[in-house]
This record gives structure tokens, sequence and C-alpha cells, in this order.
């Protein structure tokens, strides 16, 4: 839609915000994105201390075209300007040039991720920045069914009874994957899960 957007006067470029819990798929899903578009994945860390406005805004113009620019846990960035860490060379203001400055490439999408989009300074995601934010969740029942079946594919009527106790969105992907690989037969891997349903739910970070 290159075209659609110069007619509007709207410069070609998305971004968009990944967030919720730590292993609910956030980085997968800017990959799978990079690969499904067939883009170029640049990932970028704002606490590296050698970055600062002039480096990172270099950066950013240089990537090839095509590029998916990943930047993860971007609340970090806020926590260490709330800390007045020193390490961090990175001015808000920068940042923000970056991303949707008067120098900022066209046709590229920026991926942010959070786990604490709470922490997020509004400018950053404002509408014109942000295009679009996907809340990643805790998985759902039918998540949890599909993973079961993808390692277990004969046993559907034991994953059904399993996946009927399963308190909703008590597990991440990630817990339930690392069960799943690290059980030797479904009967560990029931028990696994089980003992896992069984835990209390943690508290809101």
């Amino acid at each position: 839609r290159r075209e659609w957007y110069a007619q509007m006067g709207i410069p070609w470029r998305r971004g968009y915000l990944l967030y919720g819990p730590p292993g609910t798929g956030k980085t997968s899903a800017a990959y799978a994105l990079a690969g499904e578009l067939r883009l170029k994945l640049c990932a970028l860390s704002l606490t590296n201390p050698k970055l600062n406005d002039n480096v990172m805004a270099d950066l950013l113009q240089r990537t090839p075209p095509r590029s998916l620019i990943l930047i993860e846990d971007i609340d970090a960035f806020f926590h260490a300007r709330e800390k007045q860490d020193t390490r961090m060379q990175i001015s808000f203001s920068g940042l923000l040039n970056a991303l949707d400055g008067v120098g900022a490439q066209e046709g590229r999408i920026i991926v942010l991720t959070t786990n604490h989009r709470e922490k997020l300074d509004p400018a950053l995601i404002r509408p014109g920045r942000i295009d679009l934010e996907i809340e990643l969740g805790n998985a759902t029942g039918a998540q949890l069914k599909g993973l079961l079946l993808r390692f277990h594919p004969d046993a559907g009527e034991r994953i059904a009874r399993l996946v009927a106790d399963y308190p909703p969105r008590r597990l991440s992907p990630a817990q339930i994957q690392q069960i799943l690989i690290t059980a030797d037969n479904l009967d560990e891997a029931e028990a696994g899960l089980r003992a896992a349903f069984a835990q209390p739910a943690p508290e809101p970070a």
C-alpha cells in the first residue's frame, strides 16, 4: 500500500506494541512476523551502554530496506531512566526521534515488547507511533490442548480431562512447553502440569 500512503501524505511505516506476562510469545511473534513477511530482522537493545542518541539514530537509518526492527523490553529504558542509571546514554527525545522523526526510514516495521505496559510513557505509544497494541496473555484451555496434542497426538480423551481441570490462563505457553519437553511420557507430563495447576497464581508485578 505504499502508493496509498504517499497519496495520503502518511509515512509508510508501522509500529506495533506486544505486551503481556513473560513467556507468552512476544519475541516469537516478532520472529514469525518477520519470516512471514520476508523482512530482515534487526534487534536493538536500548540497555547497551555504548548506545547513545547519535549512534541509535545512525543504526536505525542504516537498517536494510524491508526491515523489522525489534526492541525488546522497552520498559527497561524507563526503569533505567527512573533510577538515573548513568550507563543509559539515550534520551527520551532521542528515542522518539529515532522511531519516527524526520530521518526515520520508511518501509519498515518497528515492534516493541514489554512485560509492563503500564510503565511506558504515553508519548511513546501514542497513535501514529504505535499503530496497533496486542496483548499476549497466558495460555487458554484451547492453547493448552493444542500444545498437548502436538506432543501426544493420540491421547485425546486424557488430554480433554486435563484441559477441563486447567485454571484459566494460569500458565504461560513457555511454562507448558518446558513441562512437556522435560517429560519422558504423558504420565510425567500430566503430573508436572497438575502440580503447576495447583500452584497459586502469581501476584501482578
